[in-house]
């Protein structure tokens, strides 16, 4: 695999894919959506990278990653070895680790951790514990071990919003096939390749919400991988692209409504602002018998309150 053109915002690119010009027409997209979708992803990632986002109050997206590898960290009275069910699946119930809007972060206590507060979005994905028969390695069939969370940084998705990131783990096959074909350490895989994704339970698999430039190969735990780097789109995004050119869109306008939803003019905010200045005109309240009264923002203390029944 070749080196990684850049740290926060640079697509993936391999010795393995071809070149792809990031001027191909409407046509050659469409085409490229049917046969060759790999591609079309590496097209799209460069036509589309940006910067990792800077947060508005609060910790950065770097300060926000390793508050989260530490809060991922196993429980004093939990076996480390054992690689648990992490508390974050088993009692919160979510593949999300918390997150918090800016302003709250702005308003937070400075008392308070500052990783308790980030605005940005992660993903853990560990689903080897989530699955009690073990996941088999492709090479040799033998059940793969846990290695732990991946530290060098996580992956890059971009969404209709801000972009997610992914914090992945390390899996290794140890059985002697594999070693002897690999290394000492053994034949080493990320929880995200096509190889650990082939092995989930097709509910587990559907949760995964993104759709990453791999394909059906495998990138791997390396640090040239996980180190920030845009290596997908989220499932959302995926399937915009597609009907877009499903019904003829070109390439241009399709980048244009992703640029527009991601990064909205100065006078789209204004437009936005303006809208929510109308919709402060009156003020909703609930009254007695369930009424709901709206009342003018500037009005004469004669005026007549308008009700009317919920």
């Amino acid at each position: 695999m070749s080196p990684l053109a850049g740290a926060n915002g640079d697509a993936l690119t391999s010795a393995h894919q071809p070149s792809i010009d990031p001027n191909l027409n409407r046509d050659e997209w469409a085409e490229l959506a049917r046969t060759k979708p790999d591609l079309l992803m590496q097209a799209l990632l460069e036509a589309i990278a940006a910067p990792n986002p800077i947060a508005s109050g609060g910790p950065t997206v770097e300060e926000a990653f390793k508050s989260h590898l530490a809060s991922l960290m196993p429980s004093q009275n939990q076996n480390k070895d054992a690689h648990p069910i992490p508390s974050l699946y088993s009692v919160l119930r979510t593949l999300w680790l918390p997150s918090s809007p800016s302003y709250l972060s702005l308003i937070a206590p400075r008392t308070t951790a500052r990783g308790m507060h980030s605005e940005h979005r992660f993903l853990y994905w560990d689903p080897l514990p989530l699955v009690l028969a073990g996941i088999h390695c492709t090479a040799c069939g033998s059940t793969l071990q846990n290695r732990g969370r991946i530290r060098s940084g996580p992956v890059k998705v971009y969404d209709l919003d801000k972009p997610f990131f992914i914090i992945g783990c390390e899996y290794v096959c140890k059985s002697a096939s594999c070693v002897s074909g690999t290394s000492p350490e053994g034949r080493k895989f990320a929880s995200t390749d096509a190889s650990v994704m082939r092995g989930l339970p097709m509910r587990l698999r559907e949760e995964f919400p993104a759709c990453l430039l791999q394909g059906d190969s495998d990138l791997g735990p390396g640090n040239n991988v996980w180190n920030w780097h845009a290596v997908g789109v989220s499932k959302i995004l995926w399937n915009l692209v597609k009907a877009c050119l499903k019904v003829g869109m070109s390439k241009e306008n399709i980048i244009h409504i992703i640029n527009s939803i991601q990064n909205p003019t100065a006078d789209e905010k204004r437009e936005q602002d303006q809208d929510y200045d109308a919709d402060s005109i009156f003020h909703p309240g609930v009254g007695h018998n369930n009424q709901v009264c709206v009342q003018p923002l500037f009005c004469p203390a004669s005026a007549n309150v308008a009700t009317r029944m919920l």
